[in-house]
């Protein structure tokens, strides 16, 4: 006999923009998952004929719970009568998402930081340096930054 499992998993709701990159990352995975990740960027367009319409109605739905489940009540307030996965998707990005500017001066901001912080280890620190110079690298080239550095 074989018994189905649900899966658990603990995550952090979408708050706002302080940490929209950490959800969508995790909810995109996500939505891998639950193989609904092309209705929620597009590939997958909503169909004409009944029978795909049908399936791709409740692959949509699976995509909306999803999403509706892993933002905060007040996130869901801006996209409660949304019957789209993917204009939900897109929705939450632009409320959500710092513009590279943004983001650079807050990396920035964060790297100054570590200094302060004296509850972590070296070796604490310098793993987040790296990983605050790993995201400075992916932004993009359009930032304030003058070319030459």
């Amino acid at each position: 006999m074989t018994e189905k499992v649900e899966e658990r998993f603990t995550y952090t709701k979408l708050s706002g923009p302080e940490n929209y990159r950490a959800w969508a990352a995790i909810t995109k995975v996500t939505l891998i998952d639950k193989e609904v990740w092309d209705v929620v960027n597009g590939e997958r367009r909503k169909p004409s004929r009944a029978l795909e319409l049908a399936e791709w109605n409740k692959a949509n739905n699976r995509a909306l719970k999803v999403l509706f489940t892993m933002i905060s009540d007040e996130q869901l307030a801006y996209m409660v009568e949304e019957d789209s996965a993917e204009r939900t998707w897109n929705r939450l990005k632009t409320l959500n998402r710092q513009s590279s500017d943004e983001r650079l001066w807050q990396l920035l901001q964060e790297q100054f930081d570590i200094a302060n912080q004296k509850s972590k280890s070296v070796e604490e620190k310098a793993q987040r340096i790296q990983n605050i110079n790993a995201e400075i690298m992916l932004i993009d080239a359009e930032s304030v930054l003058p070319k030459k550095y």
